[in-house]
């Protein structure tokens, strides 16, 4: 994640090379650097840096105060500026720069609106087609926390994005729920003001909120741990077995720690390949849940021994899992917290990591597919067949092109053409 910065420093005439340099020494980068102000001896410069590091930015600005060619310097945060109050915003089509524009443009183009909507054309003036909503869900919630707060954060990181790239309005909101009833009643009540449903978790239940809400909700839902996560992690498996030259009669995959994901791509991989799935979890109701997807439940020492490719999506589990990794293990690394570079001293080369940032992208495409398809949700086959066109465009570090890249333009002609035949 890189961060922006505006430095304000003064400095004696001349300077600004070394102090440019000595940004660059330490991991940082300058996207501009504009004089403000001078006199005979000093000059003062406005320095956007782009650091990753907070710690370490903060470590050399207060170790350019000490320096004698530094007579001033001081830090404003533009990014933190805008993120103040939240990373979206609901605006007009219509421009509204005068009382005038109010009177006649919002007033009057309700008014038109009321005249097409009487004669049924509703659905075509208003919003409706274009609004989604970023729903996350916590049982027993008494008062939102930081967990809480970071979901909710999450959701408008997602509804900015959605916004630019498919031009929705995105709304976030958490449900405190009972009951998963609750949620089925709530969303229920809430499904004509919005064209489509994503849920950002799925709650304690998992599968079973899932299963309930998609038989009982008439609008396209999506979730984001058992239909996107799934898609992308299968077509990562699908990238990684084609490049290795694995057959998937032959070949043999391990879950070291299976969250919904994992059970999803399961389910997808054992019904369409008859693929062997060994996993292991510490936690006994989800390897049941594993097994009854077509997976079976062992121990990490016979997921590591028995399996082609270890998909390790617990970091918790490193301490054991390393005891039996060897030089010619072939790991999928789900979890941002894993140490490649422990691994690599271990021997181990062949390391893909999920780049979890990425994963907007599975997002944007997802919803364009179930609102361009008019499906109601991701069947498995639908899963297994987007899996697959994803993984034809994984770059070599198996990552998704860029919105701004020719191949994702590429990708979506397939996608709309030919996902569904």
């Amino acid at each position: 994640m890189k961060l922006t910065a505006n430095v304000n420093i003064k400095i004696k005439k001349g300077h600004l090379p070394h102090i440019i340099a000595t940004l660059y020494k330490n991991g940082m980068e300058v996207s501009s650097a504009n004089l403000a102000d001078s006199d005979n001896l000093w000059d003062s410069y406005i320095i956007t840096a782009v650091y990753s590091s907070r710690k370490e930015f903060n470590r050399l600005v207060n170790g350019l105060k000490k320096v004698d060619i530094v007579k001033e310097i001081y830090v404003s945060n533009s990014l933190e500026d805008i993120v103040k109050g939240g990373l979206i915003l609901t605006a007009s089509k219509l421009p509204i720069d005068n009382r005038n524009d109010i009177e006649t443009l919002i007033y009057g183009a309700t008014a038109l609106a009321h005249e097409r909507i009487e004669s049924g054309l509703a659905l075509d003036y208003l919003s409706l087609s274009k609004t989604l909503a970023l729903v996350s869900v916590f049982k027993n919630m008494k008062k939102m926390t930081t967990e809480h707060y970071m979901v909710y954060l999450e959701s408008e990181r997602d509804g900015a994005i959605i916004s630019k790239f498919l031009s929705m309005n995105s709304y976030p909101f958490t449900l405190k729920y009972l009951m998963p009833e609750d949620v089925i009643k709530t969303i229920k009540s809430m499904e004509d003001s919005f064209s489509i449903f994503r849920f950002i978790n799925s709650g304690d239940e998992g599968f079973e909120l899932y299963r309930n809400i998609l038989s009982n909700i008439s609008k396209p839902v999506i979730f984001k741990d058992i239909d996107e996560d799934p898609i992308f992690l299968l077509s990562v498996i699908k990238a990684a077995m084609k490049r290795n030259d694995f057959k998937a009669e032959e070949t043999t995959l391990g879950f070291l720690g299976i969250n919904k994901s994992a059970v999803r791509a399961t389910e997808v991989l054992h019904s369409f390949y008859s693929m062997k799935i060994l996993g292991y979890d510490n936690k006994e109701n989800i390897m049941m849940t594993f097994e009854n997807s077509g997976g079976l439940a062992t121990t990490i020492q016979n997921v590591v021994s028995s399996c082609d490719i270890c998909i390790i999506t617990d970091e918790s589990l490193m301490d054991d899992v390393e005891h039996f990794l060897t030089p010619g293990s072939l790991l999928i690394l789900c979890s941002d917290g894993i140490d490649r570079a422990s691994l690599q001293q271990k021997g181990i080369r062949d390391m893909i990591s999920i780049n979890k940032s990425e994963q907007y992208m599975v997002m944007i495409l997802s919803i364009r597919f179930l609102l361009g398809a008019g499906c109601l949700n991701f069947e498995a086959n639908t899963v297994d067949k987007l899996s697959s066109l994803l993984s034809e465009y994984l770059s070599e570090a198996y990552s998704l092109p860029s919105f701004f890249a020719q191949e994702y333009g590429d990708l979506l002609k397939k996608l709309e053409g030919g996902l569904a035949s």
